[in-house]
């Protein structure tokens, strides 16, 4: 089995230290202490710098006490740093109270058993014989029982290539959970994709039954065809605006999708903030975008459909309308 997540007490360790580091007015012995305990251990390193891949960046000044207190209260009333973590999170409170931002959300990556970072590919080999290739930030967590094996998708999108689980005493069936729903793969290869609001199912090879959550009618998928569960119940897409599988590619197949909703797909592959002008989101775009080199995949967008890249930092992209010359 590939390696898995940092230990739990490596963790809980890291999110102590962001909590003293970040909240409070650290004195130079408590950054001394941290260095040394990060320098301790291997598995304290690769806890912080999974800490440190999810970009957890906080407001400063009189927002940071707001957060501050936020986070201190839900550790202490909820019981437990990931708890908190998790909590915390999820929390949004826009006009001038907290932010948090994209680059903070991810705390799957945190606690999954498998996980990528952004812009990162990884292909797994399970116990089972089955193979999941990981796109760019995505979690899953993995349960094999006597009876069932269940992969959890938590984040992000996934291709599964089912195994024919020969070392155990009978076949058990797979399932890949989501909030919206199970899919139970026949024999197959699938990608899975999870939305805001729905989770999309291709299928590449066989067929895959699902299992929506709030009805429970099972509704059989195809090769070659794409759907939706969502509403609690499954839907098909006849045609899906980004192609299906293109990223285990390297490239991101768009067909008529509006700039905005392009730029938010292509934030996933990238470090920092990728921001689109209203003035500019609706238009629709179709392109073929590279994903091992986005600034300059985005510089031939901004050539191709009239717009302007500006670049404010390297952390801080915005794509507008192309300026009058």
């Amino acid at each position: 089995m590939p390696q898995k997540a940092p230990d739990a007490a490596a963790v809980d360790a890291a999110i102590d230290w962001v909590v003293a580091l970040r909240f409070n007015d650290a004195e130079p012995e408590t950054w001394a202490r941290f260095h040394t305990w990060r320098a301790a251990d291997p598995a304290h390193d690769a806890a912080w710098r999974r800490l440190e891949a999810m970009h957890a960046d906080f407001p400063d000044g009189p927002q940071a006490d707001l957060t501050r207190n936020t986070l201190t209260s839900l550790y202490d009333r909820r019981g437990g740093r990931r708890r908190a973590l998790k909590i915390f999170s999820g929390l949004a409170l826009l006009g001038g109270s907290l932010l948090v931002t994209r680059e903070f959300t991810p705390w799957q990556r945190l606690i999954a058993d498998y996980s990528t970072g952004y812009g990162e590919r990884r292909t797994l080999a399970l116990d089972d014989g089955t193979q999941i290739v990981l796109n760019t930030d995505s979690a899953i967590d993995v349960q094999f029982s006597v009876h069932t094996r269940r992969v959890r998708m938590l984040r992000g999108e996934m291709q599964v290539i089912t195994g024919a689980d020969a070392r155990a005493a009978s076949k058990r069936p797979l399932f890949v959970d989501t909030t919206f729903g199970a899919f139970e793969p026949i024999g197959t290869t699938f990608l899975v994709a999870l939305k805001s609001a729905a989770a999309e199912l291709s299928v590449q090879e066989g067929a895959v039954a699902m299992h929506p959550h709030a009805s429970g009618r099972m509704t059989v998928a195809q090769a070659g065809e794409t759907w939706s569960l969502r509403d609690g119940s499954a839907y098909r897409v006849t045609r899906p605006p980004i192609q299906p599988g293109a990223w285990l590619r390297g490239t991101l197949v768009v067909e008529d999708m509006p700039l905005g909703d392009l730029i938010g797909e292509l934030s996933r592959y990238r470090l920092g903030y990728l921001h689109c002008d209203a003035r500019v989101a609706q238009r629709r775009i179709t392109a073929v975008v590279h994903l091992g080199d986005l600034d300059r995949a985005l510089d031939f967008l901004a050539a191709a459909h009239g717009l302007t890249i500006r670049r404010r930092s390297a952390y801080w992209i915005d794509v507008t309308d192309r300026m009058p010359t």
